[in-house]
């Protein structure tokens, strides 16, 4: 059943989702906080942004605090990359305020970039870019893409788009 679930998300069949979702059965065997998870990514898939909205304020609701964190990170991220910048702010608080020095460098990295447009990691990204993995790369290649369109360094800005282009090309 799990499978169905996770095979109906990955190929977009959003109804037969929905409809293995809210058999009895599947209520029965997995916990709510894991079907309202499934229903997020559900929506996100989607981009159903009220349902986004919803989703996670259901799941803050209803997570353990251990479960938080995951929560606060992924509304964190998804408000930021999608230009959300009072959500993004919100969620950026709740993640500082759980002083985590594993993902504070790259929440700091996100907010500053995506949030407050600022163009100050460059040199630090640049600097480690050929040292990183291919999916690190394109991560890195989207921050430099976006911190040297806020300079409105088009030069620059056309590299790493013509980069990432030819990166997802091949995948």
């Amino acid at each position: 059943m799990q499978k169905k679930l996770v095979l109906a998300i990955k190929q977009k069949d959003f109804q037969s989702f929905d409809t293995l979702i809210n058999r009895s059965l599947i209520r029965a065997l997995f916990p709510p906080y894991n079907l309202e998870y499934l229903k997020l990514n559900r929506y996100l898939l989607e981009d159903n942004k009220g349902k986004i909205d919803q989703q996670f304020d259901l799941l803050l609701r209803a997570s353990k605090k251990s479960q938080k964190e995951d929560i606060f990170l992924k509304a964190f991220e998804y408000y930021a990359f999608n230009q959300n910048k009072k959500k993004a702010s919100k969620y950026f608080e709740e993640l500082q305020k759980l002083k985590n020095p594993k993902i504070t460098k790259y929440v700091n990295l996100i907010y500053d970039v995506f949030v407050l447009n600022q163009s100050n990691h460059i040199e630090e990204l640049e600097k480690d870019f050929e040292n990183v993995s291919q999916d690190q790369k394109r991560f890195y290649a989207q921050l430099l893409y976006v911190q040297y369109k806020n300079i409105n360094n088009e030069l620059k800005q056309n590299y790493y788009k013509e980069f990432l282009k030819a990166s997802y090309e091949h995948c």
